[in-house]
């Protein structure tokens, strides 16, 4: 319902051939200044219909803006990140790739890599893809899970010409979970056996995806509370 004396102000307003600007009209409240909690604001809003943002900013689609970095540090503050489309297709999927791949509460296809590949062949491959992280499931040639390499057997391996499977943990040494295990589970999990790293193997000793600890204690213990993420723990980016 209209207010009457609002309705009043603005027909007089009309009669008068006048027009008011944001900068004419000044609100003020009824119980004069206050100091709201931070605890007690709300700032979120939505990107799109299905997109939503802990706080109302987003980065512009511009080549001196948005790229990657731009976009993880947008959706670590609450904001959107837009990759800029001065980029091959390519470039830009490489850009969101690397935003989702930032924070993973659990990564559903993780990199992979088949047992008998040299561990030259992988640096050069984590290069050309710029991959930023150095912990991947090793699989035997029928795809089944065959154990795990990181980034320290990668860095202790003077001999570059040596295959995976002599550097890697095997897979019998390796703690894991069934599929559909729960990110607090999985938590409980890798505390209790102190890893890093959990991979999900399946029935069928294939590899249904993995947990990483540092994203998922980052998300069991609410340090990404303003982290504007989705539904599968990863950083949003447009």
């Amino acid at each position: 319902m209209v207010n009457p004396e609002k309705q009043a102000f603005f027909e007089a307003q009309a009669a008068q051939n006048l027009a008011l600007t944001f900068d004419d009209v000044r609100l003020r409240t009824r119980s004069g200044h206050q100091e709201p909690l931070p605890e007690r604001l709300d700032l979120t809003s939505r990107f799109s219909k299905n997109v939503e943002l802990k706080v109302p900013f987003a980065s512009a689609a511009m080549d001196t803006v948005t790229t990657s970095e731009m976009a993880i540090a947008m959706a670590k503050l609450g904001g959107i990140g837009v990759i800029h489309a001065g980029l091959s297709i390519e470039d830009q999927k490489t850009e969101v790739r690397r935003v989702k791949h930032h924070l993973n509460g659990l990564i559903n296809r993780p990199v992979t890599f088949e047992k008998r590949r040299s561990i030259e062949s992988i640096v050069y491959e984590c290069l050309a893809r710029k991959l930023d992280f150095r912990t991947f499931p090793v699989v035997d040639e029928n795809n089944r899970f065959a154990g795990l390499i990181t980034q320290n057997d990668l860095d202790f391996s003077e001999d570059l010409q040596l295959s995976v499977m002599d550097i890697m943990t095997p897979a019998s040494e390796v703690t894991t979970a069934q599929p559909g295990t729960k990110i607090e589970d999985a938590y409980k999990i890798m505390m209790e056996h102190k890893k890093k790293t959990l991979p999900l193997i399946d029935d069928n000793g294939e590899i249904a995806g993995l947990y990483i600890f540092s994203d998922v204690a980052r998300i069991v213990r609410g340090d990404e509370a303003q982290f504007n993420v989705d539904q599968r723990g990863r950083l949003r980016v447009n």
